[in-house]
């Protein structure tokens, strides 16, 4: 196996080639030694052409049973890029990538489980979270109307298959505006016991290709794919190279995404099998081997995918730069992105028949009273998750991560693609230095 050749195999050769240059005696002729020499390098050579064609022979045997035997680590002998790192942590079976470059900013505020319920009564979708999308899509509802949850909302005027629908069930309060009258959200409030409409799914495993785009285009499950270049909203009409999701996120104060994905095993995994069908070549994970221990089987059991572990510093969590390392994206192709949650979003459409737009949020920053995980559902109003627990009224509060993430407010709605928020001091003092 990969694993098991390590760089004491390729020192131990070495020294085989020098004992068999140095096996004759002082007075023997240069020449000799030379012989030698090439008859150990010969020898060498042979040694890893048998091994290359062994690897080839497992190859096309595990391609026969629908097994990739890299991502299985059915091979012999490793890269030459292998021979030269560091050992990887036991539990890594198959493709692995160790970051060199990056940084993790350490910040103080980590959310700490278990996780609880989030109290949120309004929540909001918000077309400016899709990029691309008419400044002014139009809108299915009016003030007043009630929806349950998975009812359409609104769709793009450029895009008018691509349903966009509410992640709650209640009452409509509030279709507010922004600049020259684009939509700024859509506002429900929420019942207090949820209702969801009525869903009837194909079966993923019988079904076409196109049965399944035209369902979750009227679902509200293709809102959850993105598109890259430039992350916007897939097209329907594209067919993907390869589908990559990110295990784990590297970004400061992330959440732990073993933990927001307990209890999700079967809604991930019918996700990722409907992802499957909706590409010409692999749904791909990347997978944190930064651990002692190895992640969530959540994430380590699932089936019909390619995996690729990747260790490092951030952005190591960042799918962006798994795609690089796994199958770059070329001039003439596309790929798509989802997170964690989005897979299990899409997976319930079919186990469950419903769109459940549950998500696990993790509330971060020093300037909390108590960082904590929450259970909540999608564009959750950011003030009344953060009630009570602001340690001062003088903050900023960001939706998604300090890096990456957009300034926020209490009166503001998670963005649609966030599972953090983060509360930091606010920076508006001026330092003065003499000198």
């Amino acid at each position: 196996m990969r694993k098991g050749f390590t760089r004491l195999h390729l020192i131990i050769s070495l020294l085989f080639i020098q004992q068999l240059a140095q096996a004759q005696s002082p007075s023997g002729s240069g020449s000799s030694s030379f012989t030698m020499l090439l008859l150990a390098i010969v020898v060498l050579i042979a040694f890893f052409i048998i091994i290359r064609v062994s690897d080839n022979l497992v190859r096309i045997e595990a391609g026969k049973s629908g097994v990739d035997s890299e991502d299985a680590g059915l091979t012999s002998f490793p890269g030459v890029r292998d021979l030269f790192r560091k050992n990887s942590p036991a539990y890594i079976m198959g493709r692995y990538v160790a970051l060199k470059q990056g940084h993790n900013i350490l910040l103080e505020g980590k959310a700490n489980g278990p996780v609880v319920v989030g109290y949120a009564n309004t929540y909001a979708v918000q077309p400016s979270n899709f990029r691309g999308m008419s400044p002014i899509p139009k809108v299915e509802v009016e003030v007043g109307d009630t929806v349950k949850a998975g009812d359409h909302l609104f769709f793009d005027k450029k895009n008018p298959e691509v349903k966009y629908v509410s992640p709650v069930s209640g009452e409509v309060i509030a279709v507010n505006r922004g600049e020259r009258r684009s939509i700024a959200n859509i506002v429900v409030l929420a019942d207090k016991q949820q209702q969801y409409r009525s869903l009837n799914a194909p079966n993923p495993d019988t079904c076409s290709r196109e049965e399944l785009v035209s369902f979750l285009l009227d679902t509200g499950g293709w809102t959850l794919l993105r598109q890259r270049p430039f992350d916007v909203t897939a097209s329907s009409t594209d067919i993907p190279e390869n589908i990559f999701v990110s295990t784990f996120d590297s970004a400061p104060l992330a959440p732990d995404l073993n933990l927001v994905m307990e209890g999700k095993a079967a809604a991930f995994q019918r996700g990722l099998d409907v992802l499957g069908k909706l590409t010409r070549g692999k749904v791909w994970l990347g997978l944190d081997a930064n651990g002692e221990n190895p992640p969530s089987s959540v994430f380590t059991a699932a089936t019909g995918v390619g995996k690729c572990w990747f260790s490092g510093k951030h952005p190591a969590g960042n799918v962006g730069v798994q795609i690089h390392h796994i199958a770059p994206i070329t001039t003439k192709s596309t790929v798509w992105t989802l997170g964690v949650q989005d897979v299990a979003t899409l997976g319930a459409l079919f186990t469950e028949q419903r769109f459940n737009a549950e998500r696990v949020v993790a509330l971060t920053g020093a300037e909390l009273k108590e960082p904590k995980y929450v259970r909540t559902y999608i564009g959750a109003n950011v003030g009344e998750l953060l009630e009570g627990n602001f340690a001062n009224d003088h903050v900023r509060i960001i939706s998604g991560d300090v890096l990456s993430g957009s300034k926020s407010s209490k009166a503001d709605f998670l963005h649609y693609f966030d599972d953090q928020i983060t509360v930091v001091e606010e920076g508006d003092f001026l330092e003065f230095s003499v000198g």
